[in-house]
């Protein structure tokens, strides 16, 4: 697993446990946990563009080596 997707992953947890503690616990007011929702979801989306465009230059270069991109 790359490490874009690690954070991607990592984020998606940290989202969904502020989300429950968010409903179970009311730790923030409702604005606060929107400023901090989606910023987390900015970033997962960053992180997963981030990921397939890596994924998307390592096959290229690949291709490029074997000389099969012509």
């Amino acid at each position: 697993m790359s490490p874009a997707a690690m954070i991607a992953f990592g984020l998606f947890l940290l989202g969904v446990a502020a989300g429950l503690a968010q409903l179970w616990l009311q730790i923030w007011s409702t604005d606060i946990f929107a400023k901090l929702a989606i910023p987390d979801g900015a970033l997962i989306v960053v992180a997963l563009a981030w990921h397939f465009v890596a994924g998307e230059r390592r096959a290229s270069e690949r291709l490029a080596k074997n000389k099969r991109l012509d």
